[in-house]
Formats: structure tokens, sequence, C-alpha cells
């Protein structure tokens, strides 16, 4: 089965739902990479310095991750990282200064300041700091995963060939006579 064929067939197979698997396994391995090395950083630098309320809130200057889009991409309104750190605009009673504008609702991210309450430090713990994957676990588990469907598309066929002969038999030989 090539990969047009793969991509694009209608009915089911073994070979399908292997591949469709190994593809979820490598999307999900890198995410969860992503994840811990890219969204976590700024959960680890919150952690470190200790800003777990608004008077110690730190702004992402502080932290050196003014340039880092993906840490900004990361503290969308709807993203997963708002979860766990939560900001606090110091210039909120200033609207010459304010980082949040009333009317459109839009964040300057350079002005607002990042902490980790404590009630969400469970959550954080368990999602960001505690060991967790690495990118040789991710790579190692792919390996692994791929080993397993090569394995799978060599052997199974021939045991469905093995299961389709006794089954025949069997029906010869208690058939109806």
């Amino acid at each position: 089965m090539d990969l047009t064929e793969l991509l694009t067939g209608t009915e089911m197979s073994l070979e399908r739902v292997l591949w469709s698997m190994f593809a979820g396994l490598v999307v999900a391995s890198f995410m969860a990479v992503y994840n811990r090395r890219v969204t976590g950083r700024i959960v680890r630098l919150l952690y470190d310095r200790d800003a777990h309320s608004p008077a110690k809130s730190l702004t992402l200057a502080e932290l050196g991750l003014a340039r880092s889009m993906l840490v900004r991409w990361s503290l969308r309104n709807n993203g997963i990282l708002r979860k766990v750190v939560h900001d606090f605009d110091p210039f909120a009673g200033n609207a010459a200064l304010r980082a949040v504008n009333q009317k459109t609702r839009k964040r300057n991210l350079n002005l607002l300041r990042f902490y980790i309450p404590p009630e969400v430090n469970e959550r954080a713990e368990l999602m960001y700091i505690r060991e967790g994957t690495t990118i040789f676990t991710a790579l190692l588990s792919i390996a692994l995963f791929l080993a397993v469907v090569l394995f799978c598309l060599a052997v199974v066929p021939g045991l469905m060939g093995l299961l389709s002969g006794l089954f025949q038999e069997i029906d010869k030989y208690f058939g109806t006579r």
C-alpha cells in the first residue's frame, strides 16, 4: 500500500489502522516534548523566582522571554498555559498605561506581569515541573511503536492465513455431509 492509497482509500485495513495509530503517537510525543520544554519553561522560571502572587509577579522581560514567540503564543487568552500562569496588570488604574485595552480586550504582554497562584500549584507541578517526557523518551517510544507496527504488518497476515486454513479444515470435517 503506497502513501496515496493509505491517505485516500475508503476501506478499513489493519495497515491503515496501525499507521494511523503510529501517526497519532508521533504527534502526541512531540506535543508532550513541546509542552514540557517550551511552555513549561515559563512555569519553571516563575517557580524558581517564587512568583506566586501579584506582588511577586514578573514580566516576560524579567524572565528573559520577551522575544520568545512560542511562549507568547502559549499565553494567548484561550491557551492551556493560562490555566496555570495568571497575569496581573500593574497599571489597571491608569488608562494610558493599561496593559489590557478595555475596548478590544487585546493584551500587551510586555506590560503584563505573570505569576502562578498557590491554588494551581499542584496542576503546575504535575504538568510542567516534574520530570516527564524528554526528547529521548519521545524518540524511544516512537521507535518502539514503529517496531511493533512493522512486526504486526509482517506477522498478522500470516496468522490470518493460518487461522483461515484452520477454519476451512474444521468446516470440511464438521460441515454438512
